[in-house]
């Protein structure tokens, strides 16, 4: 079984951007996922993968979660970080889907336009 803990703590670390008072609803749907990592009930972490797999609300375009939030005043890298971590750790876990790839490609693009 997988250790869900460097999700959790990449889930955190978005949810440490996001403007409490304004993205409820958003804080609710990490903290969900967040408990599910956190659980000691297997099925609890099942679902936890299987969002980070396959729930594009998690991982962007629109009326999804990044689409929707408000971030704390200058947290915009940091949040782009954050998402980038949580990438990576899907592709280490082997939790890899269409969404975390593209995370990925996109970060590679970006990078390549920066050394240009």
């Amino acid at each position: 079984m997988k250790d869900p803990a460097r999700l959790v703590a990449a889930l955190f670390r978005i949810r440490d951007c996001i403007d409490e008072k304004v993205s409820r609803r958003e804080l609710a749907y990490l903290d969900e996922l967040i408990r599910s990592g956190e659980s000691t009930d297997w099925l609890a972490n099942l679902s936890l993968f299987a969002a980070v797999k396959g729930d594009k609300y998690l991982w962007g375009g629109m009326g999804t979660l990044p689409d929707n939030v408000r971030l704390k005043a200058r947290m915009n890298q940091a949040f782009e970080d954050s998402y980038l971590e949580l990438a990576l750790v899907c592709r280490d876990l082997d939790l890899e889907s269409i969404y975390s790839k593209d995370v990925l490609d996109l970060d590679r693009s970006m990078r390549a336009k920066r050394t240009q």
